[in-house]
């Protein structure tokens, strides 16, 4: 469940490439699993809505709609496999 949160929670943010790795440290020194961490260094900096938004006039929705859904589900697949390890 925490996974599939984190996923989709990365997709929304801006996080600048490499601001990922201290915000995720500090969520797992505050109790956050290894498997939701994975989920959010996965998405966090892959894309973001304001992104995808800016980017709509370029692409057609269905790309846009496609790379989040992507990429969510890539940060689902890895979480889910931390938590099999």
């Amino acid at each position: 469940m925490w996974v599939m949160a984190m996923a989709v929670a990365g997709c929304l943010f801006v996080i600048p490439t490499a601001a990922e790795i201290p915000i995720v440290q500090t969520m797992m020194l505050a109790g956050m699993g290894t498997a939701p961490a994975l989920a959010l260094l996965m998405t966090l900096p892959a894309v973001s809505l304001p992104s995808l938004i800016m980017l709509r006039k370029a692409f057609p929705a269905k790309a846009l709609w496609l790379t989040g859904a992507m990429v969510a589900v890539s940060g689902v697949i890895v979480g889910g496999l931390a938590l099999l390890f």
